[in-house]
């Protein structure tokens, strides 16, 4: 009996593929519920924080909270389901692509757990609309503040960690463990069943996105580290110009960085997925 992976127009796996895929979208979706902004019109766009809608103290926060919710919910199922295919992927063809691959997998639970955290506790009080006194009171300096100023800290370092993982990966890892061996697909690692997508031989070999994927990776992540690092600013300085715009963009880069670091990977045809049982014939 052999196994016919030509055979229909379905690719085996492609239930897990999209799977991934839709969750990823989705999670880029509902990360940027700030969108709905207008839903709480005392918070002006240009100044304010988009954490600032989740506070209890607006009508509407429940929205943003609900959205800030469903997004680490699904990022949480994307870091389960990707690290499963991921890791029954190919085996890494050098000891520092191995090493920098289980360091990115590890960033990517601490930002989904982190983001958890930081839905789970919203800003209790809005700078915006708090006076100053108001904010060192006991009744704003509660532990939501501080879990939550904690952990979206967290989600910003972790993202830039990742990112810059991710570009040394792509610029120099990839490049050297391809140039001195071929990525070999680890078959005791697949699950009985499941088949390689793609010849394992691709620039993406560790299974992580290619070369089409690098440059415009590079230059979002880019663009969120200088945001971050203005926002960063804005906190500790007291209030840039347009701090809300350019943290709103931040999140877009963020969100779209992520969808691009899972789509670039599914489409090096690298990736290994077991659910999908394979058509057979026999020969």
């Amino acid at each position: 009996m052999t196994v016919d992976s030509t055979s229909g127009p379905q690719q085996p796996g492609s239930t897990a593929r999209t799977a991934l895929v839709a969750m990823a979208v989705a999670a880029a979706v509902s990360y940027n519920s700030w969108i709905l902004g207008p839903l709480v019109p005392e918070l002006p766009l240009t100044t304010s924080l988009a954490s600032e809608y989740g506070s209890p103290v607006w009508r509407l926060s429940w929205v943003f909270r609900l959205g800030d919710l469903f997004t680490a919910m699904l990022l949480v199922g994307v870091v389960v389901l990707g690290t499963r295919m991921h890791l029954a992927c190919t085996r890494a063809t050098s000891r520092p692509l191995a090493v920098a691959r289980i360091i990115f997998v590890a960033l990517s639970a601490v930002f989904a757990v982190a983001t958890l955290f930081d839905a789970s506790f919203p800003m209790p009080c809005p700078y915006m609309t708090t006076s100053a006194a108001a904010l060192d009171s006991p009744e704003c300096l509660t532990v939501a503040h501080y879990v939550h100023e904690f952990t979206s800290g967290t989600v910003g370092t972790v993202a830039v960690a990742a990112m810059a993982v991710v570009a040394v990966m792509q610029f120099v890892l990839v490049g050297k463990a391809t140039g001195t061996a071929q990525a070999v697909p680890d078959k005791s690692l697949l699950p009985a069943g499941s088949r390689l997508h793609g010849t394992g031989t691709e620039p993406a070999a560790g299974g992580f996105p290619g070369r089409m994927y690098r440059v415009p990776m590079l230059i979002v992540a880019v663009f969120f580290a200088l945001a971050c690092l203005y926002c960063t600013g804005s906190f500790f300085f007291g209030g840039w110009p347009l701090v809300g715009i350019v943290q709103r963009l931040s999140l877009v880069a963020n969100s779209l960085w992520w969808v691009l670091a899972v789509t670039g990977w599914l489409a090096s045809g690298a990736a290994a997925i077991p659910d999908d049982p394979p058509a057979a014939h026999q020969g």
